[in-house]
């Protein structure tokens, strides 16, 4: 048995358009990448959900909102860059 310690993120991640919820497992753990980083627009986010649109611009702040971690970071602070209008329904359930 391994006694490595477990470095990454487990994540729960809403699709606004598809309305599924992800649990993903990240190797990022750090609060600049989820928070003003690469993780912190939909970009990144979508490929930890199996998603991949190609494109070579990014795709903004508009659909992936983590609604959980385990490392503890707020719900406002993981999605600060995502409309307020989105992030209210992702508060009231999903």
């Amino acid at each position: 048995m391994s006694s490595a310690k477990y470095m990454g993120m487990k994540l729960e991640i809403w699709d606004s358009k598809k309305h599924l919820v992800h649990n993903v497992d990240s190797p990022f753990q750090d609060w600049f990448w989820w928070v003003e980083g690469n993780g912190s627009c939909d970009c990144n986010r979508e490929l930890l959900c199996g998603e991949d649109s190609g494109g070579d611009t990014c795709l903004g702040s508009k659909r992936y909102i983590i609604l959980s971690n385990s490392r503890g970071y707020s719900f406002d602070e993981m999605n600060e860059q995502y409309p307020e209008e989105l992030l209210k329904i992702a508060r009231g359930g999903v």
